[in-house]
């Protein structure tokens, strides 16, 4: 009897390891690991594994990073040329599209072209935006100015030079409180701007901020220099202006009136090169 019931025994079919069944993973999960692998590849600037993702998922250029910066905008952050440059080839890149709600405010308003601009990389980047066809006009709250004036402000010559390849009324062109890069560059001391857009044949030397809400910023781009004790751009300005004075606004009598470029620079304290006293 004990035979038998071994026999029984050995014969008896082992118990099966309970397997539990996992559920698919949702569309948002995926989503969500195609931004952390998209965000990966282009913090290590492999542009084999971005191809990859996007070659799946034409769309992910952009969807949104955790920080609310779209894909496309996160490598034009990191400046990696190369994989904006394929972007840029995508037909379902929203090109001109306006950063907004990311969390530290500070670049909202931007498009791509600022943001690249601001950056402390190289100019490429900028440039690959402003051939591929970047709206140069691109305007919104709460930094109200364009492109080129990010450019002029930061000193960014070789960006300044391809918008003006592209469009040369850009030149000229106002921001929101109707200032132009000549008067970014000059109230920011970028020397080297102030130069290059003074030897421009349709550069406006005299023109000043007109702008009703800010009338204590209605200067020239001489007054910006001078105002910012940038003395070498202010004595470029003061050579190739047309006049020797420099407009403000009097908010007692509602009028403009003009102030000798010597008497305005006796208001500073700051020691004056001599050529800016003649």
């Amino acid at each position: 009897m004990k035979k038998i019931f071994q026999f029984f025994k050995k014969k008896a079919p082992k118990k099966l390891p309970i397997v539990e069944s996992k559920p698919a993973p949702s569309a948002q999960k995926i989503k969500e690991l195609e931004i952390k692998d998209a965000m990966k590849a282009i913090e290590n600037n492999d542009l084999a594994v971005f191809k990859k993702i996007c070659d799946k998922t034409p769309q992910l250029v952009n969807f949104h990073t955790p920080a609310n910066l779209t894909i496309f905008f996160y490598a034009v952050w990191f400046g990696r040329l190369s994989i904006v440059n394929y972007c840029l080839t995508l037909p379902t890149l929203y090109l001109n599209a306006v950063q907004s709600n990311h969390y530290t405010y500070s670049w909202e308003g931007r498009s791509a072209l600022h943001i690249a601009t601001e950056n402390l990389y190289k100019n490429e980047v900028a440039i690959a935006l402003i051939q591929a066809g970047i709206d140069l006009n691109i305007i919104s709250p709460p930094i109200y100015v364009k492109a080129i004036h990010v450019a002029a402000k930061k000193g960014k010559l070789e960006i300044i030079k391809a918008i003006l390849v592209k469009d040369a009324s850009q030149l000229n062109t106002l921001d929101y409180w109707q200032q132009t890069p000549l008067m970014w560059a000059a109230g920011h001391g970028q020397t080297l701007v102030v130069k290059y857009l003074l030897q421009q044949p349709r550069v406006d030397v005299d023109a000043f901020a007109n702008y009703a809400a800010r009338e204590h910023e209605r200067k020239t781009a001489l007054a910006w220099a001078v105002h910012n004790s940038h003395w070498e751009s202010a004595a470029l300005l003061k050579e190739y202006g047309r006049q020797r004075v420099v407009k403000f606004f009097d908010q007692a009598t509602n009028q403009y009136f003009p102030s000798d470029l010597v008497n305005l620079i006796s208001q500073y304290d700051d020691p004056v090169p001599r050529l800016m006293r003649v």
